[in-house]
Formats: C-alpha cells, structure tokens, sequence
C-alpha cells in the first residue's frame, strides 16, 4: 500500500501543494494530472525518495 497524508511540497519559495492525501492499495492504479508545474514529477520524485514530503503547517 502506498500511503501519503498531508503532504506539502515546496520548491524554493513556492508551495506547489500542500494538504495532499492519498491510498492506494495493491494493484490500484492512479493517474496524475495537471499543468506544467503543479508539481506531478516533484510528487513522482518524492514518492520515490529522492525529495522530502513534509507535512502541511497550519497557522
């Protein structure tokens, strides 16, 4: 299973996402999409360890 709660993800100053959620279970499939840099490859790298997820700040 593949599992992300409220996950942010910054890029220099800019916050692409925050308060990301998402389950996936064995054999599901997914499907990622939206424009040029919203942050799917960042996620993808994330996922995969090679960027930090953090977890979303409130004020």
């Amino acid at each position: 299973m593949l599992q992300i709660e409220n996950a942010t993800i910054v890029y220099g100053n800019d916050v692409l996402f925050s308060g990301f959620n998402l389950q996936l279970h064995r054999g599901e499939i997914a499907c990622i999409s939206g424009s040029s840099g919203c942050g799917k490859i960042s996620l993808l790298n994330a996922v995969l360890g090679f960027i930090p997820l953090k977890k979303a700040i409130l004020p």
